[in-house]
């Protein structure tokens, strides 16, 4: 995974002894969280939540809302295209306790995509004398298999946030009469055997050239109902199909999935940084 450093360099830290926190730009670990990537992984761009910083003077100057410090007298650092920065352990711990979990719950999935292990990062816990149990709560919900940032966010909501079971991810299945390969997104089998898939639907693919290949929305739309039939004919009894709205509002997100059937599976409910997460093994 190619790992680029931050594009403005006016709001970069010009101090020896800051370093920039690497997960406030979302491509120095390769990682998009889609619409919500502006609030919660490239503030240093838009400011709107905080840009993190390590610093090793505990009074250097006062935080605000685009900016944010996080002491520590000794932090190990490595470097991304010159830039100081922190280690993907220290990153994710950093988003563990610091941000809203499902979308700290994405930056895992990008973290252990680039690298990171779980003994990494239990170890980095450790050694800093932090409360593991919010790691340990939230590593469960981790799938690095997710594509891009958006369907890793919205896993960590079907799963953390609402509750329901764990789906697979990545699985392949084939049209018996086409031969044709999918993937959905998201994959359960229940106990009697029916298979359900959920799949993202971005707004863009009805819109954008790019992703229509200069066909007309009902050609796309006729696409989409082909496909359906395709998964149908390889073994899927329910199809959901949901929206990256739906999975920010996800009370309509969790209906769709209770009214096919998709099961509930969490031991019980926690609190981390003001949110309500699901407790899985």
């Amino acid at each position: 995974m190619r790992r680029r450093s931050c594009g403005k360099r006016s709001r970069l830290p010009r101090e020896p002894h800051i370093l920039l926190e690497r997960y406030r730009s979302s491509i120095s670990i390769g990682c998009s969280l889609g619409r919500r990537q502006h609030v919660y992984a490239a503030s240093i761009f838009r400011g709107t939540r905080s840009l993190g910083f390590h610093c090793r003077d505990a009074h250097h100057r006062t935080d605000s809302k685009q900016l944010r410090r996080i002491y520590c007298s000794n932090v190990e650092t490595e470097r991304v295209n010159g830039v100081p920065v922190t280690t993907l352990a220290r990153t994710a711990l950093d988003c563990v306790f610091t941000m809203e979990p499902c979308a700290a719950i994405a930056i895992l999935d990008a973290c252990f995509r680039a690298g990171l292990t779980q003994q990494e990062l239990l170890q980095e816990c450790v050694e800093n004398g932090m409360d593991c149990s919010a790691v340990l709560t939230l590593l469960p919900h981790v799938n690095p298999s997710s594509e891009n940032g958006g369907e890793a966010y919205a896993h960590a909501v079907i799963t953390a946030q609402l509750g329901f079971r764990k789906p697979q991810q990545q699985v392949e299945l084939i049209d018996p009469l086409t031969n044709n390969t999918h993937r959905p997104d998201f994959y359960w089998v229940l106990e009697d055997g029916t298979i359900i898939v959920a799949e993202l639907d971005g707004s863009e693919k009805y819109v954008n050239p790019q992703m229509t290949g200069a066909r007309a929305i009902h050609e796309v739309v006729a696409d989409e109902r082909e496909r359906e039939k395709s998964l149908e004919r390889a073994g899927v009894k329910r199809i959901v199909r949901f929206t990256f709205d739906e999975v920010l509002h996800s009370d309509q997100l969790r209906d769709k999935l209770l009214d096919a059937g998709v099961p509930t599976d969490f031991k019980s409910v926690v609190n981390i940084n003001g949110h309500q997460v699901a407790v899985i093994e």
